[in-house]
């Protein structure tokens, strides 16, 4: 018996022994995590499907197919305004439990809390790449751009996504593609710069010689 679910970027596959129609509730045994990252460095760009398995110990492996296929704009704008929105809430309870008189000091929450592989709320605000009030908030509340996990630091995420949207401004520009498409990439590069240099900033301005406090 399995479910599964999609967090950020890994899909998650929960293991359970037994049944959903028995009486008792089943009994999870273990979890296939899968980098969504890696299952695209797995899928060839010609769309042929591809193998990616997983191995746990005291349970077996599990083996998924996938395949590269074009992203519906408007799926891809709904997944992101929902990622925006949980983002969000969560920044929003942070602002409100510190800002309470009655917690002490020394009790305040911070940005830095982690999902599966180490995901952070900065990371997934850097991959929204259009968001750049919620990463200033994160910061404030102590987000940690050299914070590490599956994906690396939110910094080396967002040196990567410049240099992606960099590339396909170039491309756009070399294929002679209409001029709004080329506008767009713009747009897309020159926000993606300055979400990188607030990250920079950010960390040229912590104490200490290469990181911030935790």
């Amino acid at each position: 018996n399995f479910s599964y679910t999609l967090q950020l970027r890994y899909l998650v596959f929960d293991m359970a022994e037994g049944s959903p129609n028995d009486s008792k509730r089943p009994i999870k045994i273990g979890s296939f995590i899968f980098s969504l990252n890696e299952i695209e460095r797995n899928c060839p760009s010609s769309g042929e499907w591809a193998p990616v398995w997983r191995k746990l110990t005291n349970v077996g492996q599990i083996e998924i197919a996938a395949k590269r296929r074009a992203a519906d704009k408007d799926y891809v704008m709904k997944k992101k305004e929902e990622v925006r929105f949980g983002l969000k809430g969560q920044v929003d309870m942070i602002e409100k439990f510190n800002g309470d008189p009655k917690i002490p000091s020394d009790a305040r929450l911070t940005a830095n809390v982690k999902g599966i592989g180490g995901v952070s709320l900065l990371h997934a605000a850097v991959n929204l790449l259009d968001s750049v009030s919620l990463i200033e908030k994160i910061l404030k509340l102590g987000g940690d751009p050299l914070g590490e996990s599956k994906c690396g630091t939110p910094l080396d995420m967002a040196k990567k996504l410049h240099h992606r949207a960099c590339e396909k401004e170039a491309d756009a520009k070399r294929q002679h593609k209409p001029k709004a498409f080329i506008e767009g990439q713009a747009k897309r590069c020159a926000q993606a710069k300055r979400i990188l240099d607030i990250l920079l900033a950010k960390v040229g301005s912590a104490p200490g010689p290469d990181r911030l406090p935790a």
